[in-house]
This record gives structure tokens, sequence and C-alpha cells, in this order.
């Protein structure tokens, strides 16, 4: 043996003679070889960090208000088949006109900003109008309003809710006369029907007060569909002040809704 081989006997498998190996020798040992990735910059350095602030993004918010709901027969709770007539009152325009689905459900879209009439017609029905001033600022909301449509019949009342007067005075504002125009149609259409429109008002002030202003609000009423030329003697008109109210009068929406002008068929033939 020398510096470079080396030799060794062992003895063999069937355990009689014995094999004798050679040995070659490599070498010093040589240290051991760490990984190459331990020695990146990246593992030695300290991490930086950076801030960074991106453009501001606008989110845009839908102003638009959906209402829904179903239009049906008031005493029998069919569904109806109607038409649906949107207007914009300050303009005294129709926006849009749309027809009920197969089970009197209705869907329309008002986008914020406006001032609307929503008018619903059937064959054979009072038509019925329902208000929604929408401010600009309204964001996106869903109102669920089912409608009870009542035959043209003796009896029959509607509340125009469309009307409007100047606050705290009996003078008609402009933006009710759409409503009041779809009255004088119905008139025309059914020449021999007579009718009497009705004031109401909330519980503030004293009944005196209240009564003279509801009927000369209504009387008001009267005077504009009798200068579109229907006949005075199918016209009555009355004021009944606070004694018929629709609402609590305990919260502002209640007198809101006590404060307004019904119109009532005294006979439909």
């Amino acid at each position: 043996a020398n510096g470079r081989y080396g030799y060794y006997s062992s003895r063999g498998r069937d355990g009689q003679d014995y094999d004798i190996f050679e040995i070659i020798f490599l070498g010093p040992e040589k240290p051991l070889i760490q990984s190459s990735e331990d020695l990146l910059i990246a593992s030695l350095a300290e991490p930086i960090t950076e801030t960074v602030i991106e453009k501001s993004v606008e989110i845009k918010t839908i102003r638009l208000t959906i209402v829904k709901g179903k239009i049906y027969d008031a005493i029998t709770n069919d569904p109806i088949t109607a038409t649906i007539e949107i207007s914009d009152n300050d303009a005294d325009s129709v926006i849009m006109t749309s027809e009920t689905g197969e089970g009197g459900e209705y869907l329309v879209s008002l986008p914020s900003g406006k001032n609307y009439a929503m008018t619903i017609k059937a064959k054979d029905y009072l038509f019925h109008s329902e208000n929604f001033n929408i401010p600009p600022a309204t964001n996106y909301q869903e109102i669920i309003k089912d409608i009870a449509m009542n035959k043209l019949a003796a009896g029959t009342k509607v509340i125009l809710n469309n009307i409007f007067f100047e606050y705290g005075k009996t003078v008609l504002r402009t933006t009710s006369y759409p409503e009041l125009n779809r009255v004088v149609k119905l008139l025309e259409a059914y020449p021999k029907m007579t009718i009497e429109i009705s004031g109401h008002t909330d519980n503030k002030g004293s009944l005196a007060i209240n009564k003279k202003i509801s009927e000369k609000r209504a009387k008001a009423v009267v005077d504009y569909i009798l200068a579109q030329g229907i006949e005075e003697a199918r016209l009555t008109y009355k004021g009944y002040a606070y004694l018929q109210p629709v609402a609590t009068n305990d919260t502002e929406e209640g007198r809101q809704r006590n404060r307004r002008v019904e119109f009532k068929i005294i006979s439909a033939k």
C-alpha cells in the first residue's frame, strides 16, 4: 500500500476462500459545499419596502328609483291588465307607457331629480294616480306599491295624488294641470257622469279654518275643470276639513296623506 492505493481482504461468500479488494484514495477531505442560494444578495440585504399610492377611482352611484308591484281589482283581488303611464309633472309630458304582465305585475324605473305622476288606466275602471317627487340626490331605492283599482260605479272614489297648491294657499300650482286634464278626459269619455270634488286637510288648526281651506281648494279644482268646457251641472264640490282622515295625524307623513283632493262618482251613467 502507498498514499494512493490500499488493499484489504475478506472471507468470500462460501466462507472458505478470501477475496482481495483494492482501494483508491482520491485525496484530502474536502469541505462540504453549501447551497449557492445562501450566498444570494437578497438573503444578506435588509428588506426594502415601498408605498405606492394609486390614483383615486371614482365610484358612481346609480340614482334611480324602482317602483314595482301588482295591480288588482279592489273587490275580487283578481289581477288586472292595465296601462301604466309615467309623466313629468313639471314638463307636463308623458315619459313612458307600459303594460302589466299576465299576473298584473309591473315595474318602472324613475331617474332621480323629477316630480313624477304614475297613472294606471284599465277598461271599465276609474284611473288611479300616484306621485313620486324624487330629489336629485336620491340614491338607488326600490318601492313596492300594490294598487287596487275601483270599477266605474256610483260611490267610487279616488285620491288625486298629483294635485298641488301653493303653500298655505288655495291656488293651484301648474304641476296640477296634467292630473286635472285626466279628470277632464274621463268626463269627456263618459258624458253623463257626475262627480263630487272634495278637499281634505290635516288636523292642524281649527275646524272652521280647515273647512274653509278645504272647500276653497275643492272649488279651485272645479273651476279649472269648468274652464275646460265641462258642464257645471255635472260637478259639485265640498270641503271636509280633517273629518275624513286616511292616515294618522300624529306623524308628518300621515298629515301629508290627509292633505288631499278626492274625486267621487255620483252617477256613472
